[in-house]
Formats: C-alpha cells, sequence, structure tokens
C-alpha cells in the first residue's frame, strides 16, 4: 500500500522529469536555432528547416532574418502562402534588401504569385523604376546625326565622323 508520502515524492519526481524535459526546449536559444535553421536549409531538409525558424521566430520575434528563413523553408516545402506571409514579415522586422530576396533560389516557388510581385512592388517603391532605368541604359542603338555616326550604349556616346 502506497502511502501519502510515497505518493508525494512520486509526483514530485515526475513533476521534476516534466520540468527538466520542457526546459530543453526553455533552454534552445535563438543563437541555436539559426544555426539548426541554416544547416537544415543547406542540407535542404526544409520541413526541419521550417520547425526550427518557427521556434526561431517564437524566441526572437524581432529578428527579421527568422522570418526570412522560414519564408525559404516554406516555398521550398510547397507551403507558397505561408511563405509569403513569412516574407512579409521579413520585410516588416526590417529585411530592406530586395537584391538579397531576388536572388535567394529558394524563393524561386513563389516569385511568379502575383501576391510576392505585389509585396515587392510595394515594399521597395523604387525598384520599378530602377529595373525600368536600367533596361533605359542597357539600349545600344547607332544613328546618324549632323554628318556624323553617333553610337550609344547606355550612358556612353561616341560620336565618329562618317567616311564617304
Amino acid at each position: 500500500m502506497m502511502t501519502i508520502s510515497h505518493f508525494v515524492k512520486n509526483t514530485a519526481l515526475i513533476l521534476c522529469c516534466a520540468l527538466a524535459l520542457s526546459a530543453c526546449d526553455l533552454f534552445a536559444n535563438a543563437e541555436n536555432l539559426k544555426a539548426e535553421t541554416s544547416a537544415a536549409l543547406a542540407a535542404r531538409n526544409f520541413s526541419s528547416a521550417a520547425q526550427s525558424a518557427e521556434q526561431w521566430t517564437q524566441k526572437a520575434p524581432e529578428q527579421y532574418e527568422a522570418y526570412f528563413a522560414l519564408a525559404q523553408a516554406k516555398a521550398q516545402a510547397g507551403d507558397k502562402n505561408a511563405a509569403l506571409v513569412a516574407l512579409e514579415q521579413a520585410i516588416k522586422k526590417g529585411l530592406k534588401d530586395d537584391v538579397q530576396i531576388e536572388s535567394n533560389t529558394n524563393l524561386d516557388p513563389i516569385k511568379s504569385m502575383v501576391a510576392y510581385q505585389d509585396l515587392m512592388k510595394t515594399s521597395f517603391l523604387g525598384r520599378a523604376a530602377k529595373k525600368a532605368e536600367a533596361q533605359d541604359n542597357a539600349t545600344v542603338s547607332i544613328t546618324e546625326e549632323d554628318g556624323k555616326q553617333v553610337l550609344r550604349a547606355g550612358d556612353v556616346v561616341l560620336q565618329v565622323p562618317v567616311m564617304k
């Protein structure tokens, strides 16, 4: 027969074990979660990357890098809507580099989405103007003006007398 003191001792032992197990998660810090997420992304283990990135966003909700990693993992895992939400959060939390976003191949699955393009346009207002300017500067032409051939390549203009 179990006495009350044995019951209390056993209950206390069970509670201690439960607290010890739950503390494992409590002591996982943001840096460890960042490392786990990065390793999982590099290994292309996107479900694991998404799990650790979600924990990272909970531990360090102010770090845009956590949301950016989550967006990558979710995009590659096929959860495009969650990827867009995470990317939007990353931008709101401080991600300012649209080139970093555009060049990230893990985000390729969402780049064709209208919502992605709208997010990029509204978040990086000068983006469309930069692209248009880059296209204008990329034009090449050869014309004849005032007896000279005029060669234009971007912002470089070369005038050469016409040989007759």
